[in-house]
């Protein structure tokens, strides 16, 4: 919710490419509920202080949703917001739907924190730590990150991250069927090939090089770091186990205000028959 540096060089660099913004209709308070209706077509508006809210923070989430259902062909069994603790009660309202459930994970930094919100009894909560979450959805391991810095670019660190959330989990042959989140990684495939080392294999793989945003007129391919270079966020999964469907980026200021400086992303990945 604050005047954070990195959201306004965001907003400022949305500002020279000239985006409009494709803007679905929403109800927050019905979250997973696909509203009909084309899109609006809006300029990004120009950051000013303080203009952030938790309904702000709510609509974007509501977007992202009606962007996930076109480009995805349903909503999100789960999503994970990083960088957000939701446990504090003005929080209550920000989403809600019939059966929905918002939990907060919050940690020492705040940055840290993560917020996950899902629908049913297709999610089952596995475990947390600095820098990840672990979810069970439909059956398959997710992890969601958002590595710490002082070792996000350190091979061997990130080989043990990973592998000691495997054991952690003490999941059936400590298989981690996707990984997405803030990588913080420094080179597109990296993390893929952290995971192969980690786990002797070799197929992990990036769900896309490149963020091809969905939401943005015409779409722009960039990367996902408030300048545009970098593949910070990215989903990596088990391609001999996993069939990658689609996946879809959403821009950072997905209701035509900026609310992060990080692109948010989503997949559809099936087991293999």
């Amino acid at each position: 919710m604050s005047d954070q540096r990195f959201t306004k060089s965001t907003n400022s660099n949305a500002m020279d490419w000239e985006e409009e913004i494709l803007q679905y209709p929403t109800d927050r308070h019905n979250l997973n509920s696909p509203i009909e209706g084309p899109a609006n077509k809006l300029p990004i508006n120009k950051y000013k202080n303080r203009q952030h809210n938790v309904g702000v923070f709510g609509d974007h989430l509501s977007q992202v949703y009606q962007h996930f259902q076109r480009a995805l062909g349903g909503m999100p069994d789960i999503m994970v917001i990083g960088e957000m603790d939701s446990s504090h009660q003005d929080f209550n309202m920000m989403v809600s739907g019939n059966n929905l459930t918002l939990n907060s994970f919050p940690n020492k930094k705040a940055c840290q924190s993560f917020s996950a919100t899902w629908q049913g009894i297709q999610v089952k909560q596995l475990t947390a730590g600095v820098g990840y979450v672990v979810f069970a959805v439909n059956g398959l391991n997710i992890v969601f990150v958002h590595v710490p810095n002082e070792f996000a670019t350190n091979e061997q660190r990130m080989i043990d991250f990973y592998y000691g959330i495997a054991q952690d989990v003490n999941i059936s042959g400590n298989i981690i069927h996707a990984v997405l989140g803030d990588t913080n990684q420094r080179r597109t495939n990296f993390t893929a090939s952290v995971l192969n080392n980690a786990f002797g294999v070799n197929t992990y793989q990036t769900a896309s090089d490149t963020a091809v945003l969905v939401d943005t007129f015409p779409p722009r391919e960039t990367g996902t770091n408030s300048n545009g270079k970098l593949m910070y966020d990215v989903a990596v999964y088990r391609s001999d186990l996993l069939e990658l469907k689609n996946v879809a980026y959403i821009s950072q200021s997905s209701t035509t205000f900026t609310v992060t400086d990080h692109c948010g992303l989503g997949i559809h990945v099936e087991l293999k028959k």
